[in-house]
């Protein structure tokens, strides 16, 4: 007994020293990640004045000076610190891409899905509030499949989209008046028929079918909006969503439909085929699934980028699937409100992150529509706090302007080290012996992290003669700063100019000029535009207040926090409402 008395007093001990205040009045929580919404985004023009809704939001509440994302200041490594408020070097969630462990089984060049849980190692805010009586949604997080007992825990509802199965991407048909198409896609067979301006679509499941009768839908066709969504719905013109099970076996899904004019004829385009799973805190629960699609529409993970990349979509005509995306997470997210009414609800947009990686630096109207449809995103969720709740919108990281690119493996390769290292997002991990078929001794391992160094300290810009590699980090100096290290992370970690990224290809020129800027990420954490947003309001932040720059892993402990439970169990920071006067 006594043993058990000490075992409990141990987080109860951590807690206090992370600076838990819960003895506060618990209030729900409705915290919203938007991906790639930098801090700069938020507070420099032209993109702040996008952005009304976080900017009475700001106002009314509370911002942080930045938040510093992990490093490398990429999606899955910095939303698995935001969750758990562990680095990836307890985590093992080390990057989008991320080797595979445990180490002596895989190869040094093995990777795993950052997004999944896999290789999760620390529990998220969602199972330490669930495990300690609280009702929880977490809606699109990544590391929230598969389920499994790191992630799932009874009265956490856990519904993803993102990792499961996707049966097939964005896909465009073309269409004739008063002509049938038919097309098959995995197990599925679809029917278009178009009249007078109006496609019938319908779809019927191959084999053992659950569809009976087929599902039908139709879409009328529309010329492309031609402007942010100011004063009208989103993604108004696309068909409201079919609902297609193929069997008792596998997970529904939902898709939507858009007609679209042509020179001659007509394009409809047809939303992903993505499976969506719902853990219920005792098993996956497709009824509740097929209620959710039946009345709230479809679930898709991004817009139709590629179609835009191709040329077959116009930019106007790329932003309405952005919209749409938008439109069914926040459908999604304020159905599985009012079905479940937890005591935080936990919700994930892909955007700005995807629209800025295509115009940063460029594309000024069509990057501003896309933050006007973040900012309805945001008034809708801000509607699902009530004035007695907390609303937190925070973010993964920030975006930069890029034109020029290095290839690490090839400046490897050619300073003979090929087989010995090898390039991880703006890292390098060398090939010791604790990797199965590793080759270099740990005696020998520091020799080879300084030719590393060296061959990359050599790389310079070719016009300038600058030095592309500005700043190297290790793990033994600076693993408490930045969290890097651990089983999944690398020996040795760099920053590069702005204006670069690396480029990952086979053998070719170091150094490449880009056609056209772009926008990228992954650099050094503490770079003013990889900078991440927490912006917060409720009856526990001072109106108009201002806190310093934070850590992505103080954002669990402060929902914790705020909700009167301890903190996850491997969270190692104090909360922001402990620095509060």
């Amino acid at each position: 007994m006594v043993q058990e008395i000490r075992r409990s007093l141990i987080p109860l001990a951590l807690a206090l020293a992370l600076g838990w205040t819960g003895t506060a009045a618990a209030q729900r929580v409705v915290i919203v990640s938007f991906d790639g919404l930098g801090h700069e985004s938020l507070t420099s023009e032209p993109t702040a004045s996008a952005l009304p809704t976080f900017q009475r939001l700001r106002r009314s509440g509370v911002t942080a000076a930045g938040v510093q994302p992990h490093f490398p200041s990429t999606t899955a490594n910095s939303h698995a610190a935001l969750f758990t408020g562990a680095y990836g070097n307890v985590s093992n969630i080390t990057s989008n891409s991320l080797p595979r462990l445990p180490r002596a089984a895989h190869r040094f060049t093995d990777r795993a899905v950052g997004f999944r849980s896999d290789q999760l190692a620390a529990e998220p805010f969602w199972v330490a509030a669930a495990r300690q009586g609280k009702r929880v949604v977490a809606h699109q997080a990544t590391q929230a499949f598969p389920f499994n007992k790191v992630n799932t825990h009874r009265g956490a509802v856990v519904v993803n989209g993102y990792q499961t199965r996707t049966v097939a991407g964005w896909q465009a048909v073309e269409l004739e008046e008063g002509e049938t198409a038919n097309w098959l896609v995995s197990g599925y067979a679809f029917t278009a028929v178009l009249r007078k301006g109006w496609a019938e679509v319908g779809a019927r499941a191959l084999g053992a079918s659950v569809m009976t009768p087929a599902a039908q839908v139709r879409v009328k066709g529309e010329k492309a909006e031609t402007g942010p969504p100011r004063g009208r719905a989103l993604a108004r013109r696309f068909s409201e969503g079919m609902v297609l099970h193929h069997s008792a076996a596998d997970p529904p899904m939902a898709i939507h439909f858009r007609l679209l004019p042509r020179e001659r004829g007509w394009l409809l385009v047809l939303s992903p085929m993505q499976e969506l799973g719902l853990h219920d805190g005792v098993g996956r629960n497709d009824a509740v699934v097929r209620r959710l699609l039946k009345e709230a529409g479809g679930s898709l993970g991004n817009g139709a980028v590629a179609l835009l990349r191709r040329g077959t979509l116009s930019e106007a005509e790329y932003l309405e699937t952005v919209e749409l995306q938008i439109r069914q997470t926040v459908r999604h997210a304020a159905w599985l409100d009012r079905r479940f009414r937890p005591d935080v609800l936990q919700s994930y947009l892909p955007f700005p992150d995807e629209t800025d990686h295509e115009w940063v630096g460029r594309g000024g109207k069509w990057r501003a529509w896309a933050y006007s449809a973040v900012d309805w995103a945001a008034g809708e969720f801000a509607r699902l706090a009530g004035p007695k709740d907390h609303l937190l919108f925070v973010s993964d990281h920030g975006m930069a302007r890029i034109e020029r690119g290095v290839n690490v493996n090839q400046a490897l390769r050619e300073a003979g080290l090929e087989g010995r290292a090898v390039h991880l997002y703006n890292s390098v991990l060398v090939n010791t012996t604790d990797w199965k078929e590793g080759v270099v001794a740990p005696e020998a391992k520091a020799a080879v992290v300084e030719r590393v160094r060296a061959a990359l300290e050599g790389l310079t810009d070719p016009e300038t003669g600058e030095r592309v590699v500005t700043a190297f980090f290790t793990p033994e100096e600076h693993g408490k700063l930045y969290g890097i290290g651990g089983p999944a992370g690398a020996d040795l970690y760099f920053d590069l100019l702005p204006g670069w990224r690396v480029v990952d290809g086979g053998k070719g020129e170091v150094v490449v000029r880009f056609e056209q800027v772009t926008g990228s990420h992954g650099f050094d954490p503490l770079r003013r535009d990889m900078l991440a947003i927490c912006v917060g309001r409720g009856p526990r932040f001072p109106r108009g207040g201002r806190w310093p720059r934070l850590r992505i892993t103080q954002i669990a402990p402060l929902v914790t926090d705020l909700l009167g439970v301890w903190p996850p169990r491997q969270a190692r920071e104090r909360s922001p409402l402990a620095l509060q006067p």
